[in-house]
């Protein structure tokens, strides 16, 4: 090889090279045990005059330019000696791998019939003599950093017996330095690139999103691929992904586990990055929901405006503590009806119920979000529920049977009801003596019957009472039908006659 340029940037050096043909030489179908290694020229097409269908085999030896050399260009050059037919339309030339090797002394169209594969390309070679060319960067890419073996490569024109269309080029053999040649440009690299896998999150849900960026040298070829490593929980690593032409891409893991990640990047001169001994980036997965739950309440609730509370915990896998609740949702509803939201998307822990319905059963649920999203199902039953019990209590004096007693100390009795879900807890009572004022008798007094002394003599006695429940609400004082008695202890006596019943009138 010819050294045509050279320049230096960075760690890089570009240089610009002219290959010179290995070997070459063509078969002709009409001549299948002629070999013309020796000839002046290359023929490709179909030839009249008695070679038939032609066939061009090149070799370019490539083993000067080192394997890890980036190809930045490659151009196939050959000479037109001639052309048949004239004033004909551009040909096209279809270039071909070889597969298996070929000996241009003895090769034949009928002893040697080399395998070809994949196509390298299509190029179109005017009816005029001169210099063509055609791109063959990636061929010679290939051949360099040994993706392919290098046997070179068979070029195929229109070989319709027809048409009897031909191009002919100069061949090494015409000793006249118009030969095919290959001029390559192509870039070392003696440095390797640098990467980084950018910071996760602490905490991560199962399958989450891993990113990494990447770095070549000033004037470098530029990055080629990446290989990212992770391990679980400290262990060893292990591969994840090889060859990566991305910069990020969804990891899948564990409930519980540490991953830590790792990356290294590869250039197009094949300079490696050495992983580094630590992590770059580490989260651990959650991928249980937290657990809320509304505090008890009690069976009655004694006002229409009460509190309701309620909490969590984030427990993850192996009972350990999970990544933590964020927020809460907080729905009720109303004598088993539809659901309806109380507190959505909140932080707090508790919420004021007001102007709740009387007598109406009010039922709470909740769930929990955390930090990294997992959200906890809705119970479909109420974790908690309550009932208004908003009446105040009643009470009323017992009527006396007979409305006179003989002596000065006699039994009173009262009773009382409670609202629903409530409890009377004791009543007051007080009494008056001939329609005077009313006094007190009893105060937060449990019994409901007591006996009592006519201290102030014969005469009548009224009383009345009110209760008191358990939710501190009162009564209002109530005497009750028949709550005077006629004390008489001296003659003359009062006596009864006759019982009148009252009728209301309709």
């Amino acid at each position: 090889p010819v050294v045509l340029s050279e320049s230096r940037a960075g760690d890089a050096k570009t240089v610009t090279i002219e290959v010179p043909i290995g070997a070459d030489t063509f078969t002709a179908s009409d001549r299948p045990t002629t070999n013309f290694s020796t000839d002046s020229f290359l023929r490709v097409g179909f030839n009249k005059s008695g070679n038939g269908a032609e066939r061009i085999f090149l070799y370019f030896p490539l083993d000067k330019i080192p394997a890890n050399a980036t190809i930045q260009s490659a151009v196939l050059r050959a000479n037109v000696a001639g052309f048949s037919p004239n004033n004909d339309a551009p040909m096209g030339l279809l270039a071909r791998f070889l597969i298996t090797s070929w000996n241009p002394p003895t090769i034949t169209w009928s002893n040697t019939n080399p395998q070809w594969g994949a196509e390298i390309g299509l190029g179109q070679v005017p009816a005029s003599t001169g210099w063509v060319e055609g791109d063959v960067t990636g061929p010679v890419q290939d051949w360099v950093s040994g993706v392919r073996p290098n046997f070179g490569m068979m070029l195929q024109g229109d070989e319709s017996p027809a048409a009897g269309r031909e191009r002919v080029f100069f061949a090494l053999n015409a000793q006249n330095g118009l030969y095919p040649r290959l001029v390559v440009t192509y870039q070392i690299d003696t440095m390797p690139p640098t990467s980084i896998v950018n910071p996760l999150p602490v905490w991560s849900r199962a399958t989450f999103n891993v990113s990494w960026t990447g770095q070549d040298n000033q004037g470098g070829s530029g990055i080629k691929h990446y290989d990212l490593q992770a391990r679980a929980n400290g262990g060893p690593w292990q591969a994840w992904l090889n060859a990566a032409t991305v910069t990020a891409a969804d990891f899948n893991g564990q409930d519980g586990v540490l991953y830590e990640f790792r990356v290294r990047a590869v250039d197009r001169a094949n300079n490696v990055q050495a992983f580094p001994n630590n992590p770059q980036a580490n989260t651990r997965v959650d991928a249980t929901p937290p657990i809320a739950t509304v505090t008890a309440l009690p069976q009655y609730t004694y006002s229409d405006a009460f509190t309701v509370r309620w909490g969590g915990a984030d427990i993850g896998a192996n009972g350990q503590p999970g990544s933590g609740i964020v927020r809460y949702d907080v729905e009720y509803r109303v004598n088993g009806g539809a659901w309806q939201p109380f507190k959505t998307n909140t932080t707090d822990t508790s919420g004021q119920v007001t102007q709740a319905a009387p007598g109406a059963t009010y039922g709470f649920r909740a769930r929990a979000r955390d930090l990294v999203g997992n959200q906890q199902a809705f119970s479909a039953t109420a974790q908690a529920q309550t009932t208004l019990s908003l009446g105040n209590p009643t009470a009323r004096i017992i009527p006396f049977i007979n409305g006179i007693s003989r002596q000065a100390t006699f039994l009173v009795q009262w009773t009382g009801t409670a609202a629903l879900g409530a409890a009377i807890m004791n009543y007051d009572v007080e009494s008056r003596f001939n329609n005077g004022p009313w006094t007190p008798w009893h105060d937060s007094f449990a019994a409901a019957s007591a006996q009592f002394t006519a201290i102030q003599g014969d005469g009548v006695y009224s009383f009345r009472v009110r209760a008191r429940d358990n939710a501190g609400r009162v009564s209002d004082w109530a005497e009750g039908p028949a709550n005077r008695i006629a004390v008489d202890t001296a003659p003359p006596f009062i006596t009864p006659r006759v019982y009148v019943p009252i009728s209301p009138n309709k």
